[in-house]
Order: structure tokens, then sequence, then C-alpha cells
């Protein structure tokens, strides 16, 4: 019997199984599946964003994802929901947990991840607890974002910073304006051409006002 064959009747096959339904039970329009099982409480997925990222997980009260619509993720990305340790204290070493059978987790959450619609976010980015990331930007390959990030910027590096902004501040404001949760499947269709062209303060206005919806 080959691995593969071994694994489709495995525990670990049955459990991801079930966490997919589950997560396409509550969020029948999102395609983001995380490649580890969690509780589908702690997510709360946007319509049309795709993405298998891992979303690790400690049981620390605070942690929560949530990912708006219209959002791509690249393969291995990483959210870390807990995990900090404490740096005003004599060691950063969980001596309850590690050394007296404390259970209780010590990992820190900072509070939720936020991630805004349309934001792309790279190979290999790692996101910690706490940040929100703002509607339009994008996120490089490798990236380790430890703070919130601009809408419509282009962030990258260890920690990640702004590297430039998508568009010029008047188009951004006008942007910012649209409720991409809204857009439907006929209006994408009927209006594929306007979704391809390059935005500027000339066009910027027509374009809202023809295929999207305002907050």
């Amino acid at each position: 019997m080959s691995n593969f064959i071994k694994y489709l009747f495995s525990r670990k096959y049955r459990r991801h199984h079930k966490f997919k339904n589950d997560i396409k039970r509550v969020y029948p329009e999102t395609n983001i599946i995380p490649k580890n099982v969690l509780d589908v409480k702690l997510l709360s997925l946007g319509r049309f964003s795709y993405g298998s990222p891992q979303v690790d997980t400690l049981g620390v009260t605070g942690e929560k994802l949530n990912i708006g619509s219209f959002v791509s993720i690249a393969d291995q990305v990483t959210f870390i929901l807990s995990g900090g340790h404490h740096l005003n204290t004599l060691s950063t070493f969980p001596f309850k947990s590690k050394l007296f059978a404390d259970q209780a987790p010590e990992a820190l959450c900072k509070g939720a991840i936020s991630i805004g619609d349309d934001v792309w976010i790279g190979y290999g980015a790692t996101l910690l607890s706490g940040v929100t990331v703002g509607q339009g930007a994008v996120i490089a390959a490798k990236a380790v974002v430890t703070e919130d990030l601009d809408p419509y910027g282009i962030y990258g590096g260890v920690p990640a910073k702004l590297i430039k902004y998508r568009f010029e501040k008047e188009i951004r404001e006008k942007l910012l304006n649209i409720d991409f949760s809204m857009l439907d499947m006929t209006t994408l269709a009927n209006n594929m051409d306007m979704l391809y062209e390059e935005l500027n303060t000339d066009n910027i206005s027509r374009l809202i006002e023809d295929f999207c919806y305002e907050k």
C-alpha cells in the first residue's frame, strides 16, 4: 500500500477532511483552508480569498485570525497567533510549563491578526499576533510582519518595512471606499476590462462608480 493510500485512511486525513468541511459550512465562499487543524471559531474568512497557510495556535486567550475578501496567500505563509515570551523579566524561559508541569500556556498573545481586503501575502511570509494589514497591502516573500501595515503599501524584509506605496495618496484614499465583500460575480464579469485598467487620477472615480460598492 502506497504512503498516499495510507494517508487517505489515516486519522490525520479524516481530521483535516472534517476541518475543511467545517470551514466550507461556515464560510462557503472562501478558498482558504489552513494546513493544520484548529478551532474554526478562531477564524473569520472573507469571500473568494485563497491559500493554505499554517496557523499556529497555543490556546491562549485573544488568539484570532481575521482575513478579508479577495485576499491572495502564497505557499508557506505562517500566521502565529501567540507564542511570545516575556522580555522584561529575569529570563524569557517558560519555567512553569516546561519545568513544573503547569499545563496553562505561558505564551503571550498581542491580539488578533487582521488582514484587510485585497491583500497579497507573498511566499514564506510570517505574520505575528496583534498585527493589522491594511486593505490592498502587499507583503513580499519571506517578510516577517511585526507591526501594522498601511493600506496599499508594499512591504518587505525582516522585520517588514515600507518599500513604497502602490498608488499616490489621492488614489489610495478613494480605493479605501470600496467594500470588496459586496462584489458579486455578475458585477465582476460585466466589468472585467475595467478591473485590469491601470489606475490613475483620471479614471479612479469612474471605475469605483461603475463596478464597486462603497462602504
